[in-house]
């Protein structure tokens, strides 16, 4: 545009100067370059109107995940797949930002979001000290935890209370997060003495198999993307402790308010659409529930 405004001088002053016969050739030459930056900045105008990611040439993120089927892990070529990341990656796509993953434990995922080192995640509760220091984006998927319990260990509480007052014991991974009424009964002092943790949901696995405890809290897609979903349902009692409703988490640091409303009105677009079931529904073969029991819709 600079360029078209520099020619436009020129000619009104070789105008002025010289005659208007001149200058003719000029004037023509300065009215097709003004017509081309025009067109130029409508088209402009318009596609960052129909798709504002393009305007903006800096979307580009990195989201920190942990390997949980059927929910982000990696395939056979190393790509993260699953619900939730085809989810996350196809908004990102249709505002026009690229992503990237990187594999971290939980906390430390928290961690590098809160300084700005990773710029999102999946699978996040909401919780008030995080919103802090990013955006949470409208609730996209339900996530049940159970109480995971051998069948051949004959317990027959209904809930994860009465599990507890039963006396029984229970395996849970540190650093991940369950529901409010879930935490209470885990830190509560009466239960404290049953309680073992792990580090990681396959320690959790090894420690079970060793009999540290009677039964392990999980999510049920997870447990059977582990020991198979057949073995689960054949092996295995579900004792239903709670349900936990999930959204996405942007950094403050390096995810802007505008770029967060439009993931988060292109996320309601979606979802209002019926897409959440298109996406679960290739994957659906892994849950041990259906699509349907982890909708928020």
């Amino acid at each position: 545009m600079s360029q078209c405004l520099s020619i436009c001088w020129c000619v009104k002053f070789l105008a002025q100067h010289f005659g208007r016969k001149f200058v003719m050739k000029r004037k023509m030459k300065a009215a097709n370059c003004i017509l081309k930056c025009a067109s130029r900045i409508a088209f402009l105008g318009v596609l960052g109107i129909m798709m504002p990611g393009l305007a903006n040439a800096d979307c580009k993120f990195v989201a920190g995940y942990g390997a949980e089927a059927p929910y982000h892990y990696p395939d056979d070529k190393g790509r993260i797949i699953g619900i939730d990341a085809d989810v996350l990656r196809i908004v990102m796509r249709d505002i026009g930002c690229e992503l990237d993953f990187k594999s971290l434990p939980w906390k430390r995922t928290l961690l590098e979001i809160k300084h700005g080192q990773s710029d999102l995640t999946m699978g996040a509760s909401f919780k008030e000290e995080r919103a802090k220091f990013a955006h949470y984006s409208i609730p996209y998927r339900g996530q049940p935890h159970v109480v995971a319990v051998r069948k051949s260990a004959g317990v027959d509480a209904t809930s994860l209370q009465e599990f507890l007052e039963n006396g029984h014991t229970l395996g849970v991974v540190l650093g991940w997060h369950y529901t409010n009424k879930i935490r209470a009964l885990l830190d509560a002092p009466r239960f404290k003495a049953q309680i073992s943790t792990a580090q990681e949901f396959e320690q959790l696995l090894k420690m079970h198999v060793a009999q540290r405890f009677t039964g392990f809290l999980a999510n049920p897609s997870l447990i059977a993307g582990i020991v198979g979903k057949d073995v689960l349902q054949r092996d295995y009692r579900m004792i239903r402790a709670d349900i936990d409703i999930l959204h996405f988490l942007l950094s403050k640091k390096t995810v802007s308010e505008a770029i967060a409303r439009r993931f988060n009105d292109r996320l309601e677009e979606r979802l209002a659409a019926g897409f959440f079931f298109d996406v679960c529904g290739k994957y659906e073969s892994q849950l041990v529930s259906g699509c349907d029991f982890l909708s928020t819709r």
